[in-house]
């Protein structure tokens, strides 16, 4: 299908991110972050790198299995709180929150010159793939929008990676098992009729989406997330589901801070720590064990910025010593120990 604006089947959908703007609640309100997120376990059962979107489904649900788990998370607990409440200022946690802002730049092909023909390419960098370093990932600062994925998609990568597990039906289980505690709301869809000019291009939409091949759907604008209409593919006008709770948002952050207070003994969260590598060495039975060798701002090492931690060295073989009762103080020229502190056999 064609990409036209305001009108959208299941893939066009997802680029409507400027239809948040139009959906989200706005309150301005800010708030401070209200938990300290580091303290500092000996060993962990798994230990996570990242708590985004594949991060924090997994430790949530390990914690909640009975195993002891630790996040590393490189980015902040938060940015800008009214920047991450409100998805209609979602644009501006992505450009102008630097706390958690991380730019990415990419080459979508290997020709060079072809790469330059692309609107978005930005000469000696790429394409600009903005990316968030903080809990939740990045969906501390993307859109909001919720939508299952078309089975097509599913049935080919089943098709392209030979794993039935993959398969449409297998993935909505999945889908409605994150359905389970993913809250979405559909914003405020009826200010439309109050804003004669937003209820003009709404019009428009509504009939450029009945002049679709076919026809489109224009009475069902809930139900893009109904399993009848993923199945069929419906095209349409539809209002796009947002991850919001009481119009603001409420997603992996919120998930991964509700999986600590649960279970705070087995599920350690700590920010401001970039992984870097993961150490392997033998433990005390011989068997070989996992220790991330991670980094953490504002250290007291003299010749960077950032000190690696828990026995883990640095590109410049400067290490930081310390305990899990103190944070790093002291910086060596010493060989890193071989004990790993993180996982356990």
């Amino acid at each position: 299908m064609k990409d036209r604006v305001h009108t959208f089947g299941r893939r066009d959908a997802l680029r409507l991110g400027a239809g948040a703007v139009l959906l989200a609640g706005l309150d301005l309100g800010t708030a401070q972050a209200r938990t300290d997120l580091h303290t500092d376990p000996d060993e962990a059962d798994y230990v996570i790198i990242g708590s985004g979107p594949g991060g924090t489904p997994l430790a949530a649900n390990l914690a909640a299995a009975g195993f002891t788990v630790l996040v590393l998370e490189a980015g902040p607990a938060e940015g800008d709180r009214r920047w991450y409440d409100v998805p209609v200022l979602s644009n501006f946690a992505v450009s102008e929150d630097t706390r958690i802002r991380w730019d990415f730049y990419v080459q979508h092909y290997s020709d060079l010159d072809y790469n330059a023909t692309c609107s978005q390419w930005v000469t000696g960098r790429g394409v600009l793939y903005p990316r968030a370093s903080a809990l939740g990932g990045c969906t501390a600062h993307n859109a909001t929008i919720t939508m299952a994925a078309d089975p097509a998609d599913w049935a080919f990568i089943q098709r392209l990676t030979g794993d039935d597990g993959w398969n449409p039906e297998t993935m909505w289980g999945h889908w409605e098992r994150f359905l389970s505690w993913q809250p979405t709301e559909f914003g405020l869809v009826d200010i439309f009729k109050i804003d004669p000019q937003l209820g003009r291009i709404v019009a428009s939409a509504v009939t450029e989406a009945q002049a679709l091949p076919g026809g489109g759907d224009v009475r069902n604008q809930r139900s893009i997330n109904d399993r009848a209409f993923v199945d069929a593919g419906t095209q349409g006008f539809f209002y796009p589901p947002q991850s919001t709770r009481h119009g603001k948002r409420h997603s992996m952050r919120e998930r991964l801070l509700s999986a600590r207070a649960a279970h705070p003994s087995r599920l350690i969260v700590r920010t401001g720590a970039l992984a870097e590598r993961v150490v392997l060495a033998p433990g005390p039975d011989g068997r070989r064990r996992a220790a991330p060798a991670t980094t953490w701002p504002g250290s007291a090492c003299p010749s960077r910025s950032t000190c690696p931690a828990w026995a883990a060295t640095s590109r410049t073989g400067t290490r930081c010593r310390w305990s899990p009762s103190t944070r790093p103080s002291s910086c060596s020229r010493r060989a890193p120990s071989a004990r790993p502190r993180w996982t356990r056999a």
